[in-house]
């Protein structure tokens, strides 16, 4: 059987199944990749609120996956138990919670800063955009 037939044959029986595998590779990866750069941005600006915030990635014991979300309490990939030692602590959630809150009032801060900015300068277009923040 050549190539190209056993690719067909392939195509035929799973025309979906290699880019099906191919997207879960990519979720996998831009999760991974989100957690990498969210590890910087936490050693940035949580080292200042005494948050234990280290450059470095936890695994899952069972299936060695990046551990995407240290607030749950099992795998986002396998569903198995993550231990303890690897989940943030109540007290690092909720100063993490507290920062998160500090800055979305920084961001909504500085729309509102914005807004009366543009109005000043005469460039209102009379919409209210506030439901969509």
């Amino acid at each position: 059987m050549s190539l190209r037939e056993s690719h067909q044959s392939f195509q035929s029986v799973r025309p979906n199944q290699a880019l099906h595998r191919t997207a879960i590779c990519a979720w996998g990866f831009a999760l991974e990749f989100l957690l990498f750069i969210c590890q910087f941005v936490a050693v940035g600006e949580l080292g200042s609120f005494g948050v234990k915030a280290i450059a470095m990635s936890y695994h899952c014991p069972s299936c060695q996956r990046v551990l995407y979300n240290r607030r749950l309490s099992q795998c986002g990939f396998c569903g198995e138990d993550i231990p303890e030692n690897l989940r943030f602590t109540p007290e690092e959630i909720a100063a993490l919670d507290r920062e998160t809150a500090e800055l979305e009032e920084q961001r909504k801060q500085r729309e509102r800063e914005a807004e009366e900015a543009r109005r000043a300068e005469g460039g209102d277009t009379g919409v209210d955009f506030s439901a969509f923040t």
